[in-house]
């Protein structure tokens, strides 16, 4: 790839993207955490552990959608911190971003399958 330097307006784009996807990511981790500690209780007090397994398995997905937005924050910041590489860490953050985008996809689609059977088991559908 060619040398390239954003400007300073420019790298201040990038590292304002840079913190908000890390602090998501970190988001995702901590819903993920909370979900499972949720889920330990459950267990704990109620016995039900069953029901709570689809909790530790949305719990896991919440960890992993998480982790895949924080990667990504790290190579935005390495466009505002480092000289002459700001292209290849664009392409390897966007790269992330749409294989990490994929994975999601996927990972959402088993979280509401999750939810739909949980529902029809409420229901008793």
């Amino acid at each position: 790839m060619s040398a390239y330097e954003f400007t300073q307006e420019e790298n201040q784009v990038f590292e304002t993207l840079s913190k908000r996807i890390a602090r998501l990511g970190v988001l995702f981790i901590i819903i993920g955490v909370a979900v499972a500690i949720n889920g330990i209780g459950v267990i704990l007090n109620e016995g039900k552990i069953a029901a709570t397994l689809s909790t530790f398995v949305m719990s896991a997905i919440q960890i992993i959608i998480g982790i895949i937005i924080w990667r990504p924050a790290d190579n935005f910041r390495h466009i505002v911190t480092t000289k002459g590489q700001d292209i290849d860490e664009l392409m390897i953050g966007l790269n992330e971003l749409s294989a990490g985008f994929g994975v999601m996809r996927f990972l959402m689609l088993i979280n509401v399958v999750i939810i739909i059977v949980q529902i029809m088991t409420i229901f008793s559908l």
